[in-house]
């Protein structure tokens, strides 16, 4: 059951990762391109078969391509990404890719949030889900420095963004109650 398990959420995360127009690709420990998506296909020229298996340094210009493997071991070695996954949860009525691209929104927020300051507070993302009542919660939770309070007021506001290059199209679209 567990395999079953893993390999539908695996077929979903690429469903979701097909759906961005961003060129997204996965890769392993050693930097081995492991899965990407249709858009890094059109940016870069490549059919996903020529991709897979291959070093992602394969894609780089210099300096960067020298340095990845650094850049992943210091990756490896700076988030610990856990799951408390409740496992009774009902099945509900839910566009799944929009809830997918929110989780990976969230996880990915959370490991450049604790990147930022270089992991100084821990190196723990916790991913939870939970059973309230009517309500299935999924939390996302970092040991980054959160939210500032000048900004408390407008996390789930269109096109807020605290990020530099950000769009602020975060969880603001979202069909749920944010009080």
């Amino acid at each position: 059951m567990v395999e079953k398990e893993q390999q539908w959420l695996r077929d979903s995360a690429l469903k979701v990762l097909d759906s961005v127009v961003d060129a997204i690709i996965t890769i392993d420990d050693h930097g081995l391109i492991q899965s990407v998506n249709q858009a890094t296909e059109k940016l870069f020229g490549y059919d996903a078969s020529e991709l897979i298996g291959q070093s992602l340094t394969m894609l780089m210009p210099e300096p960067y391509r020298s340095h990845h493997q650094a850049y992943v071991d210091h990756f490896l070695h700076s988030v610990d990404l856990q799951f408390d996954l409740q496992a009774d949860l009902p099945l509900v009525y839910c566009d799944p890719v929009q809830i997918q691209q929110v989780a990976l929104n969230l996880s990915r927020n959370a490991m450049n949030a604790m990147l930022e300051v270089d992991c100084a507070c821990g190196n723990k993302i916790m991913v939870r889900t939970r059973v309230h009542g009517d309500d299935i919660e999924v939390a996302v939770k970092d040991l980054g420095t959160g939210v500032a309070d000048s900004d408390q007021s407008m996390v789930f506001s269109p096109f807020h963004t605290t990020k530099a290059d950000g769009m602020g199209m975060g969880p603001s679209y979202l069909p749920v109650d944010h009080a």
